[in-house]
């Protein structure tokens, strides 16, 4: 059926005795409900607390999922084989978005989380700001250990194993520091030293061709362990 309203000025559309879809009088369509709140042009309710609306929010489209009074947010799920959005910024926790991917949280620990398991287990979060400290920073964190597995601090100051670093890097571990540096076979690892005019002036080398430790100083080879031990 098809009826008019004439002092709503509304149409209704029923199939099994049925009220099924609403056309207010200023063009707003409820599909599922009557009940078509201001500024809505278009709900659909799946079931209860269960309203999917198509608004207008100070001059910006808006789709929000919401229960029956529209008091709070529920659940909305997007399934496809790929989720695009060609143009614009997304927004997560803010309506202004600054970047392509804007993800914010007033308390000052915006997460994105990374899962390869239903549970905690093979789990990282990257968030903004470090233990004990509400804004500044950034931390990867493995969440089934309850873990901060690498830290950079307000200061730009790196912790890997600590959320403290007390210098431009800082390695930590319970068991044993580590530090590897690797290159390609048949080649040779180096640790810098310099400053803005040079950065290798200073230099220790592994020669992995010869097994020999080095010791540079102005560029300049000054001491060298060999292979057997022997102290040039």
């Amino acid at each position: 059926f098809i009826t008019y309203g004439q002092g709503t000025r509304s149409m209704a559309f029923g199939t099994a005795a049925g009220t099924r879809m609403t056309l207010d009088s200023s063009g707003n369509v409820g599909i599922g409900t009557s009940s078509i709140a201001a500024n809505t042009k278009l709900i659909v309710k799946a079931a209860t607390n269960q309203n999917l609306e198509v608004e207008s929010s100070s001059g910006k489209l808006r789709l929000s999922a919401l229960n029956d009074a529209r008091s709070a947010n529920v659940p909305l799920q997007f399934t496809s084989s790929s989720f695009e959005f060609l143009t614009g910024n997304v927004g997560i926790g803010t309506d202004s978005p600054q970047a392509e991917l804007h993800v914010h949280d007033p308390a000052g620990h915006a997460k994105i989380r990374l899962s390869g398991t239903a549970s905690s287990a093979d789990t990282f979060e990257i968030y903004q700001g470090i233990t004990g400290v509400t804004n500044g920073g950034l931390t990867i964190r493995d969440v089934e250990a309850s873990a901060d597995r690498l830290v950079i601090d307000s200061s730009g100051r790196v912790g890997i194993g600590t959320s403290s670093p007390s210098r431009n890097l800082t390695v930590s571990s319970s068991t044993q520091t580590d530090l590897a540096i690797i290159a390609a076979s048949g080649s040779s690892s180096q640790l810098c030293f310099g400053d803005g005019d040079d950065d290798n002036v200073g230099q220790i080398e592994y020669s992995h061709p010869t097994d020999s430790m080095r010791l540079y100083t102005q560029a300049t080879e000054r001491m060298r362990i060999d292979s057997s031990g022997n102290l040039l």
